[in-house]
């Protein structure tokens, strides 16, 4: 089993905020999104509490307040050990009104889903690649869901990624409010490269109902998409303070 240690490294969250989040998370890895999103795949997270220290053998998720209070700027993304690690902003989203737990369910259903943010899935004519992200196109907080009082990201299943097909379901997220392969909800968004034009890179192709404000910032899945693996380095999560003791 997936072992992620969750780590609070923010000013905004206490350790008794961040608890029922976990709990909630926890569940939804172990239920609907292991039978949905992520073909059987479920996840132990464990709470490390302020003064704790993470396992650097397990993936990583840390709640920090921002980019650069995170010490974490978009080549920052490896455990000690060279595993896979989350950030959730959440300063950021306090800033911007979002949901904190929608924020930290989002980036552990991706986490698991594609933990080495490199996998892609190809349009059927060969026009363009998407990310696979399984909560980009429905991250919206009134896509979310609730378990136990607390607000969990929606989420698209695997078919999200493929074309259409009469023999095979077509649920396409978990909440059944995407009708189609690759559609944007409002507040989404979707990571592609048009391959006939390699030179560009990533883009973004956002909802028009709502455009994206701020949940994005530096140090995201989708700002670490656009630098090579090979340039990322082990990240420090704490506090400077910490970091000095």
């Amino acid at each position: 089993m997936i072992q992620i240690d969750v780590i609070n490294s923010s000013t905004v969250l206490t350790d008794d905020q961040i608890k029922p989040m976990i709990a909630a998370v926890q569940k939804a890895t172990r239920n609907e999104f292991a039978e949905f999103g992520a073909g059987g795949r479920p996840a132990q997270l464990n709470q490390i509490f302020k003064g704790q220290t993470p396992n650097p053998r397990h993936w990583w998720c840390a709640f920090c307040d921002d980019s650069d209070t995170a010490g974490a700027l978009g080549y920052h993304d490896l455990t000690p050990e060279g595993g896979p690690l989350n950030k959730v902003f959440a300063k950021t989203d306090l800033t911007y009104g979002y949901e904190i737990s929608v924020t930290f369910s989002h980036e552990v259903f991706e986490q698991i889903g594609d933990p080495l943010i490199n996998l892609v899935a190809l349009t059927a004519d060969g026009r363009y690649e998407f990310a696979w992200e399984n909560c980009d196109g429905t991250e919206a907080d009134e896509d979310a869901y609730v378990i136990d009082g607390v607000k969990i990201s929606n989420f698209v299943t695997p078919r999200y990624f493929e074309d259409p097909s009469p023999s095979f379901s077509q649920r396409y997220d978990y909440r059944k409010l995407v009708t189609k392969p690759f559609e944007i909800r409002p507040g989404g968004y979707l990571s592609y490269r048009d391959l006939m034009n390699p030179s560009i890179g990533w883009q973004e192709k956002r909802s028009a109902e709502k455009p994206l404000a701020g949940r994005k910032p530096v140090g995201s899945r989708t700002d670490r998409r656009r630098v090579l693996s090979k340039d990322w380095v082990r990240s420090t999560i704490f506090s400077t303070e910490k970091s000095q003791a």
